[in-house]
């Protein structure tokens, strides 16, 4: 199962400080843009 984000995101903090988790979200957004560019060009812009 997978978790939300925010729940991964409050367990990692522990571990990361908070500029290395900036940067792991921006590379998980950054993936799932990758994957979704077509839908969310249609559907936000």
């Amino acid at each position: 199962m997978e978790k939300p984000l925010f729940v991964f995101a409050k367990f990692q903090t522990k571990k990361y400080r908070v500029e290395e988790m900036k940067q792991l979200l921006r590379k998980f957004i950054a993936g799932t843009l990758e994957n979704e560019t077509e839908c969310i060009s249609y559907n936000y812009f």
